[in-house]
């Protein structure tokens, strides 16, 4: 009985560490930067089911249950966004750019399975860029995170949901053909 506990005390534990691994870390963190300065950002939320209510994930689950919407975007979410983005400027050029984050998909779900739990966001999102010259640049990318634990929670999933936002925009980036 004593080695059954350890090994759920360690198998949490690592499912724990891996969680908060997802959205602390950006693998797709860019380290090249847009030559020029970002003037205005603006926030083009084009989900067509966009809800305010949290997304239902039940104390004691059952194989089968889920859920999944399309969360509101939160002012915390919107800062989020816009930082991401400013950080991939260099703010030392002569070349100044409006931007428009377009979110054309952004779901939070959840699913039980016997075991475990898993918690997922899926985005798509388009940023156009355009400078003073009227000059555009597109960039876009579609991003899935996910994590199977045993305690799926509603705080957790809204973090994946922003964390998910941020490494989009640094994905956008780095697959840009400049």
């Amino acid at each position: 009985m004593r080695n059954i506990t350890l090994l759920v005390l360690l198998l949490s534990l690592s499912g724990c560490l891996a969680k908060q691994s997802l959205i602390k870390n950006n693998s797709y963190e860019n380290k090249l930067k847009v030559s020029g300065n970002i003037v205005e950002i603006v926030i083009s939320d084009l989900r067509p089911n966009t809800t305010d209510r949290e997304i239902k994930i039940p104390l004691i689950t059952f194989p089968g249950m889920k859920d999944e919407i399309s969360p509101l975007l939160r002012e915390t979410t919107n800062t989020a966004i816009k930082n991401a983005l400013a950080v991939q400027f260099t703010e030392n050029s002569d070349v100044n750019y409006n931007a428009v984050v377009k979110i054309n998909k952004g779901l939070i779900g959840f699913k039980a399975f016997t075991f475990s739990e898993k918690q997922y966001t899926n985005i798509e999102l388009e940023i156009l860029l355009t400078d003073q010259f009227g000059n555009n640049k597109n960039y876009s990318s579609i991003l899935l995170l996910s994590n199977k634990s045993i305690d799926a929670s509603q705080k957790y999933t809204n973090q994946l949901f922003e964390r998910a936002l941020i490494n989009a925009i640094h994905k956008c980036f780095n697959n840009k053909d400049e």
